[in-house]
């Protein structure tokens, strides 16, 4: 068999839990023999000794209880820790921190639907969508917010027989053209049109983070994010740059290759 070789750390919170041990057995020894002593003051010589030997006893039975014990939680919690605690305390802190993010949601989303719409509509003649007589029809499966990376972002689905025509880089790039520029000329009713991030300056409120179409359920996606706190502005400006074309740098010429 194997033996399992314990790292300098672990024999060092050993050593401290045996010192703890130590001195709690002390602690219970002393405290046994105060109140014998204090309970038979005046004992006879034979029952003195009898009743010395019941406390030694128990004072010993601690001794080697507190030790084994004290061993014994800490196999259980280091082992418990590496598995399940952990998981556990990862998934409560996830919980906990998409309840916060989404507490703003549902007072977010009426504005940001309207806005979107909107959009869609003012800019219908080129887009060509079945947007139908109000914004209701961008959520026909109804509210649904997505929280990830530190951030709320807000799913809206437009039911569409077909694929739009236009590629989907293309189609990404000229609806986020359309909502910047409705921010910039009119706003956005109910939120703010921009946000002054501390490291990337005074950015639109309102990023189109995904659009896609699901063949399947004939339905095309869009995720936008509100941009309302330095995570989202963060998250946006990075998303940016990596949509970017990536320039290719000009190749150099040599004159034995012409």
């Amino acid at each position: 068999m194997k033996r399992t070789k314990l790292s300098p750390e672990t024999l060092e919170k050993l050593k401290r839990y045996a010192s703890v041990a130590l001195v709690s057995a002390g602690v219970v020894s002393f405290v046994a023999a105060m109140l014998f002593f204090s309970a038979y003051p005046d004992a006879p010589f034979p029952d003195y000794w009898k009743k010395l030997f019941t406390y030694v006893q128990y004072v010993l039975l601690s001794i080697c209880t507190i030790p084994i014990g004290c061993v014994f939680v800490f196999f259980t919690m280091k082992a418990v820790e590496s598995t399940t605690l952990r998981t556990a305390a990862h998934r409560l802190g996830l919980t906990i921190n998409q309840r916060m993010l989404l507490k703003n949601a549902a007072h977010i989303n009426p504005n940001l639907l309207e806005f979107l719409y909107a959009v869609l509509r003012a800019y219908n003649e080129t887009l060509h969508l079945p947007l139908g007589q109000d914004a209701s029809a961008l959520i026909p499966n109804g509210y649904c917010p997505v929280a990830r990376a530190g951030c709320v972002f807000y799913r809206y689905q437009l039911v569409l027989p077909e694929a739009p025509e236009m590629d989907k880089r293309s189609f990404h790039q000229i609806i986020q053209e359309y909502i910047w520029a409705e921010l910039g000329n009119h706003g956005i009713a109910g939120l703010n049109a921009s946000f002054p991030s501390k490291t990337q300056g005074r950015l639109p409120s309102v990023f189109l983070d995904k659009v896609w179409y699901d063949g399947e359920q004939h339905l095309l996606n869009f995720e936008l994010l509100y941009i309302c706190t330095e995570d989202a502005s963060q998250y946006a400006m990075q998303a940016f740059q990596k949509r970017k074309p990536k320039t290719k740098p000009n190749q150099e010429v040599f004159d034995d290759e012409i």
